[in-house]
């Protein structure tokens, strides 16, 4: 069975969250003009071959580097984070995760600086390496 993602790049529906499911009210809330931490919840729609990769894509917000954990349920890989700061807008492509099952839920915590008073986004992609 052919994969859609195996001939273009597959956009994944994300949920966006604070950490550890904290609710949004009093204190924990979505700040601009601070460095904040975001969780980002990936529920994998495909079964994915080893030799894929995610990335995600913030608009509207500054990706801090090196701030991101990703929890791919009780999968035993270590992932590899490669950070892509500078261009607009900010992204980080998580590799390294060998197959993932369908069904999985990848959750990916990490910290931005949301620099508009409009909505930020958040998209995240699936496809080979080369590709996205």
């Amino acid at each position: 069975m052919l994969y859609p993602i195996a001939t273009v790049p597959y956009p994944l529906t994300v949920s966006l969250g604070l950490p550890f499911n904290a609710p949004f009210q009093g204190p924990m809330q979505l700040y601009q003009n601070i460095n904040q931490f975001i969780q980002l919840q990936i529920s994998i729609p495909y079964s994915i071959p080893d030799g894929y990769s995610i990335r995600i894509k913030v608009n509207d917000a500054d990706l801090l580097e090196g701030t991101a954990y990703s929890s791919l349920n009780s999968l035993t890989y270590d992932p590899i984070y490669k950070y892509f700061v500078t261009p607009s807008p900010a992204s980080f492509t998580i590799s390294g995760m060998g197959p993932i099952p369908i069904g999985t839920t990848v959750s990916i915590t990490f910290q931005i600086k949301i620099t508009s008073s409009s909505l930020f986004r958040c998209t995240a992609y699936i496809d080979k390496q080369s590709v996205i």
